[in-house]
Formats: C-alpha cells, sequence, structure tokens
C-alpha cells in the first residue's frame, strides 16, 4: 500500500496540464477523469488527488467518488489553499489515529472527502455572511466553529 505522502488539489486545468506532462499518450483521449486520475495516482505514486471543480473528484489507490457539497456562489483566490490546509489536518489527524500507520484506501478516501465537504462548507457560510466581498480570510474563520460542530471538544 502506498503511504499517505502526498496529495494533490489540481483543479480540472491543472489536472489535464499534469496528464499531459505525465501520461502524453491519454492526454488527448477523451477518458473519464476517474481512469485518468487513477492513472496519475499511479504514475506518481503518490497517496491521492482532489481534482477541484463545480464536483470535486477524489481518488485514491483503490477507490474514487465525488464530492458536490453546496459552496459559496463566489470562486476568490486562497480557496484551494483553505482546502490543502483541511486536508493536511484531518490527514495527520488520520495518521495519528490510526495507530501509527498511515492508510490508504476506502479510510484515506472518507477523510478525503470530509476535507472537501469541510471546506465547501465553509465556503458557504462565508459567503452567507459577506457575499461577494467573502475572500479566503472569511473561509478560514468558518473552519472552526465548523469543526467544533461536527466533533466538539471534549
Amino acid at each position: 500500500m502506498c503511504p499517505i505522502s502526498v496529495i494533490i488539489t489540481p483543479n480540472i486545468v491543472e489536472f489535464h496540464r499534469l496528464i499531459a506532462t505525465y501520461c502524453p499518450s491519454l492526454s488527448s483521449t477523451g477518458l473519464g477523469l476517474g481512469y485518468l486520475s487513477r492513472t496519475l495516482l499511479a504514475t506518481l505514486n503518490i497517496g491521492g488527488i482532489i481534482v477541484k471543480g463545480a464536483t470535486d473528484t477524489i481518488t485514491t489507490p483503490t477507490a474514487s467518488l465525488t464530492c458536490a457539497a453546496n459552496g459559496g456562489l463566489k470562486r476568490c483566490g486562497g480557496l484551494g489553499d483553505v482546502l490543502a490546509g483541511v486536508v493536511t489536518a484531518l490527514t495527520t489527524y488520520y495518521s495519528i489515529h490510526s495507530g501509527g500507520k498511515t492508510r490508504t484506501g476506502i479510510e484515506l478516501q472518507h477523510v478525503l472527502y470530509a476535507a472537501c465537504a469541510i471546506s465547501r462548507e465553509a465556503q458557504r457560510r462565508a459567503f452567507v455572511k459577506h457575499g461577494r466581498a467573502m475572500d479566503a480570510n472569511h473561509v478560514v474563520e468558518e473552519i472552526a466553529p465548523l469543526m467544533n460542530e461536527l466533533w466538539p471538544p471534549f
């Protein structure tokens, strides 16, 4: 099994650039996002890929799923950084609480799904409060309250 070494979070344009660079024979085949994601994952020997878009596509070495949770109605700079931070926090927590062993597969896939869903919900809440003036800092401000709702402190 591949350790949780690297999780990449390209948007769809960046993803297709990665395919063109690392899997050039597949770049113009019209194959589905799931197949391309699994192929790129294996080629790069990494733990997971989250292709960001209207629906996020999450791929790990053993499974793939999508996250279509509602987000904010505005895309602003820094949202990918917010997602990367949430992914880092949740995968670190997962790694620590999995008996010191980093695992991949169904469990990791659910952790990455949770990161996408949390990031999208934080964006939605920030947009409700700030409207078109929302920026990534407003989204970050929503993360801790949201996490405390999902997992209350002891």
